[in-house]
């Protein structure tokens, strides 16, 4: 969200607080919920897109878009971030199609050109696992922003993979609502109320902001990892990043980039480098 949109909504909130606490979480929980904007494809996208071998999984009565290059061997999985799409790893995934990969990857629902209006970590486990059935064990998973946390879900449930690049990550589940919080101004009511209706939202699974974080069980992790995060990025602090490494020590390198904030990074040359040179080793 722009700063318009977000004063704005930031305003209805506090006003939905005057009248009511429940009012308010309400408003809350669907503006969390539910993305604001259906990301288009970019210029710098289309002719790769157009490129693309195009599928779908119907998933509880909603059509999801997948995308696939290449001959098929040498699987890569890539999966976007909220209000995103998967066609922002164009560059990411030309170049490897060039390295002889065959990148996969997909919208979530309520994303891009797939159905419906929301999604949750649940469904993107579910969707990955779907792909893995079709293309085969991933060589490795690339993923930003959300897309991490439900990367690192996946493979600790419902796929395999060697490899992993952690694009602008978070570690902690619920960062998404400490964020939320912070960038609406929320009050520590309304806060309180929305983490007990994604709680809800979740049932029967429980202990969901453990369970969904990166570290949770994190001895199931036992693939290579490159976390990359930019010191600018102000949509998933630099801190989050950190954390990744710090909780995969052994296996984890971390490159540190400056100027590209949370997006542009995926676009430029020393990403770009740095992903090539992740994919070419034998670590």
């Amino acid at each position: 969200m722009n700063k318009v949109v977000v004063n704005s909504v930031s305003s209805i909130l506090k006003f939905a607080n005057v009248i009511s606490n429940k009012l308010a979480v309400s408003i809350a929980y669907y503006i969390f919920c539910v993305p604001s904007v259906r990301s288009k494809i970019k210029t710098h996208e289309s002719a790769f897109m157009a490129q693309a071998k195009r599928g779908n999984i119907d998933f509880n009565g909603k059509l999801v878009q997948y995308y696939h290059w290449g001959n098929g061997e040498h699987p890569v999985l890539l999966i976007h971030g909220w209000e995103s799409r998967g066609s922002r790893f164009a560059l990411i995934m030309q170049q490897l199609v060039e390295m002889g990969y065959s990148p996969v990857t997909f919208d979530f629902p309520g994303h891009g050109e797939s159905e419906g209006r929301r999604t949750t970590i649940v469904e993107c486990n579910t969707i990955c696992s779907e792909l893995d059935s079709i293309f085969g064990e991933f060589e490795a998973v690339i993923a930003h922003s959300f897309g991490v946390c439900c990367a690192f879900h996946a493979l600790k449930n419902s796929i395999s993979s060697p490899k992993i690049i952690a694009i602008s990550g978070f570690s902690d589940f619920i960062y998404l609502v400490d964020q939320f919080t912070r960038i609406l101004k929320l009050n520590d009511k309304t806060r309180d109320g929305l983490i007990v209706r994604l709680e809800k939202l979740f049932e029967p699974i429980d202990n969901v902001w453990n369970r969904f974080s990166v570290d949770y069980e994190a001895h199931k992790v036992t693939q290579s990892i490159l976390v990359i995060h930019d010191k600018s990025d102000d949509i998933v602090l630099i801190e989050q990043g950190k954390k990744i490494v710090q909780h995969f020590a052994q296996q984890a390198q971390f490159v540190e980039t400056n100027g590209l904030g949370h997006r542009r990074v995926l676009i430029a040359d020393e990403v770009l480098s740095s992903v090539d040179k992740f994919m070419s080793s034998t670590v």
